[in-house]
């Protein structure tokens, strides 16, 4: 799940990389797979946690539940490039209150096809500035209550092209965005 993900995230680590590299001889490795077979290792390379499969050209898949994963860390940079999303169906609380985040680089592995929920998603991550949402695909997606409530460092949000025919809440989506000045909400259902 992502709690028990979280839950490896070593306190001195500030940035996260999902990558396919191999750590070099003689790094400790923590088993984050879901089979408990050291199929994807966590392991960390300064003050960067790595998570990889340690297969070229394979990249680490999320589990359908990304609730929680990176809850309550004290990471600065997650750079999700190389996560395979491709089966997540949930994401809710997935950055919550993380308090000392600054970027979060969102690649063309990042599928949200399948994501019913992002409640919470980025609730408390007061020291975000800027978010590009617009290649969510949040056609599944049926709530988004509370998504950015908190963000109030916020002042760059693109959510251009959320689709949002499927979504029954958006209580409290945006509150206590003070820094917010503009959103592009015209193509909202």
């Amino acid at each position: 799940s992502g709690i028990s993900f979280r839950d490896t995230i070593p306190a001195s680590a500030t940035h996260l990389v999902f990558t396919d590299e191999k750590p070099a001889n003689g790094t400790v490795l923590t088993d984050v797979s879901l089979n408990k077979d050291m199929g994807v290792v966590g392991y960390l390379d300064g003050t960067t946690y790595k998570v990889s499969t340690r297969r070229a050209g394979v990249m680490p898949e999320a589990n359908e539940r990304c609730n929680s994963m990176f809850s309550g860390s004290t990471l600065t940079n997650i750079d999700l490039s190389n996560l395979d999303t491709n089966n997540a169906i949930s994401m809710n609380s997935m950055f919550y209150n993380c308090t000392n985040l600054t970027n979060i680089i969102f690649g063309e592995h990042f599928n949200t096809k399948k994501v019913e929920s992002m409640s919470s998603m980025f609730q408390g991550c007061t020291n975000l500035l800027a978010l590009d949402l617009s290649n969510f695909d949040t056609s599944s997606v049926t709530t988004m209550q509370r998504m950015f409530t908190g963000c109030s460092l916020l002042e760059v949000l693109n959510v251009s092209g959320f689709d949002t025919a499927s979504v029954t809440t958006m209580y409290s989506m945006f509150a206590d965005c003070p820094n917010l000045a503009m959103i592009d909400v015209s193509n909202f259902d």
